[in-house]
């Protein structure tokens, strides 16, 4: 058994058997450490130390629960359930946990690899597991990579990107990018995209507002209003008020009153009377 504690251990970092700082000793009353806990540590860890249900700013630290204590630091035993009892920081608890560890009914050490602080396990904040807030291959919301909920990367819900929902990127739904619908850039077939096939969109598509389409309002089309097509209005077409067409009003045509290489009065460089040259 750990020796009493005294004020001499006032201000000593307590350690846990994984070698995590879990508090600071603020306290000794009649042998009893009082802690303060790390405001980083998380729930987890602090109900292993049965402080989870309590809201006070430090935490009694019995002495079945330590393993040593050095000139600066207090550390735990790794089985504190079966060491300290169910509850660390309750009265008598060294004797229940006698009595556990007894009949074998609390056994944490048992665990092995299942702990918080470790890879692959399955509680939070661990890599690869199946629970929330952990990195890498898992199910859950609030996780990284090649899951299936929201807010993960790389999987197929809302917010995460390479999926199929509404504001991802690469994928099917309004809002993103690569897809099918309104409002994203390149490659889709809907109004407000680049690259498509409908109404206010640049480049190749087949509709009013367009360039490079078919239609009024867009160049190299042929419709009116356009370059390069066949109506009116339009250069190099054949209708009126076209530039190099075969109608009237327009230049280097065959008809009146257009200019140059045609055949009838009023034109320059014609065969007709009245035409100059």
């Amino acid at each position: 058994m750990s020796p009493e504690f005294t004020d001499d251990d006032i201000g000593k970092s307590v350690i846990n058997a994984d070698g995590e700082e879990v508090g600071l000793v603020a306290d000794v009353e009649h042998g009893t450490a009082h802690v303060e806990p790390d405001p980083g540590i998380t729930d987890t860890i602090k109900a292993k130390l049965g402080w989870g249900d309590s809201d006070e700013n430090m935490y009694p630290l019995q002495e079945p629960a330590v393993a040593e204590v050095t000139d600066d630091e207090v550390h735990l035993e790794r089985d504190l359930e079966s060491s300290s009892g169910a509850d660390t920081g309750a009265a008598g608890a060294g004797t229940t946990a006698g009595a556990e560890a007894a009949t074998g009914s609390t056994d944490t050490a048992d665990r092995g690899g299942d702990t918080f602080q470790d890879d692959d396990d399955e509680f939070i904040d661990d890599d690869d597991d199946d629970l929330i807030g952990d990195d890498d291959d898992d199910g859950l919301i609030g996780d990284d990579d090649d899951d299936d909920l929201v807010g993960d990367d790389d999987d197929d819900l809302i917010g995460d990107d390479d999926d199929d929902l509404i504001g991802d990127d690469d994928d099917d739904l309004i809002g993103d990018d690569d897809d099918d619908l309104i409002g994203d850039d390149d490659d889709d077939d809907l109004v407000g995209d680049d690259d498509d096939d409908l109404i206010g969109d640049d480049d190749d598509d087949d509709l009013v507002g367009d360039d490079d389409d078919d239609l009024i309002g867009d160049d190299d089309d042929d419709l009116v209003g356009d370059d390069d097509d066949d109506l009116v209005g339009d250069d190099d077409d054949d209708l009126i008020g076209d530039d190099d067409d075969d109608l009237v009003g327009d230049d280097d045509d065959d008809l009146i009153g257009d200019d140059d290489d045609d055949d009838l009065i009023g034109d320059d460089d014609d065969d007709r009377v009245g035409d100059t040259r």
